[in-house]
């Protein structure tokens, strides 16, 4: 968490949209990654040539784009969901109020002000 505000070129690849969606969607990925190769290309060579170097890699790719839109069909169709229905539930059980996404945008600026954080007029 020391270097989370650091402008490394680690910090910024690490930042960019396509890694946070990897991350936001890995469970999902995690769960079909080791079935959907064999949705691919089933088939062998005798010869590993350039035929079947291509052949593979566009297979990696067919596999590795299925994977990544069955991980997103399961993210928003069940996980989402599901961690909705569970919040809601625990938050019954619990007697807790229901929180807006606005009351929690103005919980985090209020913080933001109250720590100093860069780029927060005070």
């Amino acid at each position: 968490m020391a270097g989370a505000r650091s402008s490394s070129v680690v910090n910024r690849f690490l930042s960019r949209p396509a890694l946070h969606y990897v991350g936001a969607i890995s469970y999902s990925l995690y769960l079909f990654h080791f079935v959907v190769p064999g949705l691919g290309f089933s088939g062998r060579f005798d010869v590993f040539d350039r035929a079947a170097a291509a052949a593979y890699a566009l297979n990696f790719l067919f596999t590795l784009a299925l994977a990544i839109v069955l991980a997103t069909g399961s993210y928003r169709l069940v996980e989402v969901p599901g961690r909705r229905i569970i919040r809601t539930a625990a938050d019954r059980m619990l007697g807790l109020p229901r929180v807006s996404a606005t009351s929690l945008q103005g919980a985090r600026r209020r913080s933001d002000q109250l720590l100093g954080s860069p780029g927060v007029k005070q």
